[in-house]
């Protein structure tokens, strides 16, 4: 911490980009200084409207400390940290992603939520979000046997599912 302040009163540049590492990575929260850090980043000038690189990486607390700092709550924030959400005002996308977070959180009714507004349960993730899988791989990811069974069956049951 100590550090990251010396480097940003020399004029480092990067803050947003260092801000997207320290909220992502499980290093600064092992070692006990990621939310400290994020102060220290947000305090420099800092954009904390970097919470899908917090959760897309299961960091919940820097997701919740970037909250604090005046990052702006979306879908996929609500859904992925356990909050109320609101599907009706969301676009597909946004909906997209936020299968792709309640998955990878385990979130089983928010997935249920989600279906019953079409989104497509067979689909790759999004960037951001572990594109190289799908939400059924997420939600294995996240152990909830619950959220597992929820997108098996929808995959399934979905249009062009594969037999």
């Amino acid at each position: 911490v100590d550090v990251t302040r010396v480097l940003l009163e020399a004029g480092a540049e990067g803050r947003d980009y260092a801000l997207e590492l320290v909220v992502s990575g499980q290093v600064s929260r092992e070692c006990g200084v990621q939310l400290e850090l994020i102060d220290v980043l947000v305090d420099a000038g800092a954009d904390p409207n970097c919470l899908d690189s917090a959760l897309a990486h299961s960091e919940n607390a820097a997701a919740e400390r970037l909250l604090e700092r005046g990052a702006q709550e979306t879908v996929v924030a609500s859904v992925c940290l356990g909050r109320p959400y609101d599907l009706a005002s969301s676009t597909p996308e946004d909906r997209q992603v936020a299968l792709a977070g309640a998955a990878l959180h385990g979130r089983a009714g928010a997935i249920r939520d989600l279906v019953a507004t079409a989104v497509d349960v067979n689909a790759f993730n999004p960037p951001g979000w572990h594109s190289h899988s799908t939400a059924l791989h997420s939600a294995v990811v996240s152990r909830s046997a619950e959220a597992v069974q929820v997108l098996f069956c929808q995959s399934r049951n979905a249009p062009n599912s594969p037999s």
